[in-house]
């Protein structure tokens, strides 16, 4: 199918995608009558959705019905129950409630993770059950860099990364551990450990450097629902070119359901992938980032790749597409920033875009999500009144420019790319970036933008210079066969005093739940919940 750039001037006959969405907010949440900031909304079961937060030191869980009403809560005292233990992830599995923890015990020399199972429906933990126990000490020299990161003897600080699969059947932890001060290595070796849904080891594994290579740098993980781990990125034959990030070899090192590894090599000829991200379809395992053009006198973002993998890491399809002229120039015509030129003249989009999401879509397709993301701190000094010393007060802000969103067919096939013009600059990040919705026919992106914006075309740039207390919801809906969008205001924060934080959203059957408050300079208050039905 032919991949076609949608500027919003082409949207000439749109039905009401985004207008048929209905909103409802809560009022402030409360815990026996006492407000709880609310940081999660973990999941539902059905029937009830569940939610974490804290108040003061103190941990809460709590059920929620859809006209928001709490249910039942729990709180957790984490200086007594967890007592000197790390708590390194939260999640909703199989309608429970599951927390695990870390316990460095430094005289034995190891790092005990614990198991905690909250039943939601009587909402008491059951008793923790002890899966991993790992040994800071090692005997041979390591070179598997996980995420980039290689921490040295000197420098070490535990890191364990926990993942789930799609269907939440099997989970998985990922477990660093230093070399001891005679190894002649310096980075650290990683040891993946793989549980059922009731804590059963299935299989165990230190992490291999790909068997032509001396180092690996992973850059994208996925842990599938047979037990399967892949993790896609980059090999190197010299530490140094590991270092710079540059010339590396992009290869996927697959285990299988027994730990056995597998690895491919992916060959792409000139292109090099940057920013890949992982996701499941159907039986395939898919995958997208952008690229760019080795050896040109500057690395640019050219375009999106996107392959197709089964559940052995073999490449089944793979597509390229540059991202078309007029869709780099509308850009660049209203924020240079936003794209790069190289020395041979060829314009791509600026590094400062960031994926955001792979969502496999209802057909076997998927959605790319993008946009574009930087930030910069400000530091002032003020001289006290005695004149002989000074105070500083550093301010970060946070900018989202632009996002689009691109449709690949089931084939692999580039279909669409929808860009939304935006430029937002918040001192609280978490009121950034956008949530997402989908159903059979549509695709809903909502996201902060100003008031002023929102009432604009889509098409139209948007104004940097507005009042940042002017602030709005707008929800944008999509065909998912055309491309076509539409934008509209959907929560007038002057008047609700409500600002979504869309990094905190759940989709439960059919609808859209996102957390908010009243926000402040830095942070957000009086946490409310909105609802919206498509």
């Amino acid at each position: 199918m032919k991949y076609l750039y949608l500027a919003c001037c082409m949207l000439l006959s749109l039905t009401n995608y985004a207008q048929k969405a209905k909103l409802v907010i809560s009022d402030e949440l409360e815990i026996d009558n006492k407000k709880f900031a609310i940081n999660d909304i973990l999941g539902s079961d059905g029937k009830l959705i569940y939610l974490k937060g804290y108040r003061g030191n103190k941990l809460w869980f709590a059920s929620m019905d859809k006209s928001f009403k709490i249910q039942k809560s729990i709180e957790v005292d984490k200086d007594k129950v967890i007592k000197d233990m790390e708590l390194i992830d939260i999640r909703m599995v199989k309608n429970n409630i599951v927390l695990i923890t870390e316990l460095e015990q430094k005289k034995e020399g190891k790092i005990t993770n614990y198991v905690w199972t909250l039943n939601t429906q009587t909402m008491t933990f059951d008793q923790p059950k002890i899966i991993l126990e790992v040994s800071q000490k090692v005997i041979k020299r390591p070179k598997f860099s996980f995420m980039g990161i290689g921490l040295t003897n000197g420098n070490f600080s535990d890191q364990r990364e926990v993942f789930y699969s799609a269907d939440t059947s099997k989970f998985a932890i990922l477990a660093s551990i230093p070399p001891n001060d005679k190894e002649e290595g310096k980075y650290n070796k990683f040891l993946m450990n793989v549980f059922d849904i009731n804590q059963n080891k299935l299989w165990s594994s230190e992490l291999e450097v790909p068997k032509s290579h001396e180092f690996f740098v992973s850059r994208e993980n996925a842990l599938g629902n047979d037990g399967s781990y892949h993790s896609i990125g980059l090999a190197y034959d010299d530490e140094k070119e590991m270092k710079k990030g540059k010339n590396g070899t992009n290869m996927i090192i697959t285990y299988d359901n027994k730990g056995n590894a597998h690895e491919t090599k992916l060959d792409f000829g000139d292109k090099a992938i940057v920013s890949p991200t992982f996701n499941w379809s159907d039986n395939f395992l898919i995958c997208a980032g952008f690229y760019y053009i080795k050896g040109s006198k500057k690395n640019i973002t050219e375009g999106i790749a996107y392959i197709q993998m089964d559940k052995q890491g073999k490449v089944i399809k793979e597509s390229f597409k540059e991202f078309p002229d007029d869709f780099i120039q509308s850009m660049r015509d209203a924020k240079k920033s936003s794209t790069e030129k190289n020395k041979d003249g060829e314009i791509g989009i600026s590094d400062n875009f960031k994926i955001r999401g792979l969502q496999a879509r209802p057909d076997g397709g998927a959605f790319l999500f993008a946009e574009e993301y930087s930030s910069y701190t400000v530091t002032t000094y003020t001289t006290n009144s005695s004149g002989r010393g000074t105070t500083s007060t550093s301010t970060t802000y946070y900018v989202f420019g632009d996002k689009f969103v691109c449709g690949i067919s089931p084939n692999g096939d580039f279909e669409w790319l929808t860009d939304i013009p935006t430029n937002m600059t918040f001192t609280n990040r978490e009121i950034g970036t956008i949530a997402t919705f989908s159903n059979q026919s549509n695709l809903y992106m909502i996201y902060l933008d100003n008031e002023i914006n929102l009432k604009k075309k889509l098409n139209e740039r948007p104004n940097s210079k507005v009042k940042y207390k002017r602030l709005s919801a707008g929800i944008v809906g999509i065909d998912i066969k055309t491309g076509k969008a539409e934008r509209r205001e959907l929560i007038d924060s002057k008047d609700e005093e409500f600002v979504i934080m869309p990094k905190v959203y759940a989709n439960l059957n059919g609808e859209m739940y996102i957390l908010g408050g009243k926000i402040g300079v830095f942070t957000v208050k009086e946490f409310k919940i909105a609802k919206i039905s498509f």
